[in-house]
């Protein structure tokens, strides 16, 4: 079951799931591809049992040096 496709009410969406890119992690630092495959292995069509399918983006823009993460952007 996919979080984005189940309401807790008509109208409304649960959102509460992410991809997180881990570009905050610099123990072992990702590099600018790593970080973009986090979120491009999750897109769909989606693969069965991909729960982070579909889901919103989790990005930093602060604590420190946010280099890999603008270069992962394009």
């Amino acid at each position: 079951m996919k979080p984005l496709e189940v309401t807790p009410k008509p109208g409304l969406r649960h959102i509460g799931n992410k991809i997180d890119t881990r570009d905050w992690n610099d123990d072992p630092p990702l590099s600018p591809k790593q970080i973009a495959a986090r979120v491009l292995d999750h897109l769909p069509p989606c693969q069965p049992n991909d729960t982070q399918c579909g889901n919103i983006i989790l990005m930093h823009d602060g604590g420190g040096n946010r280099e890999r993460t603008v270069l992962a952007l394009p």
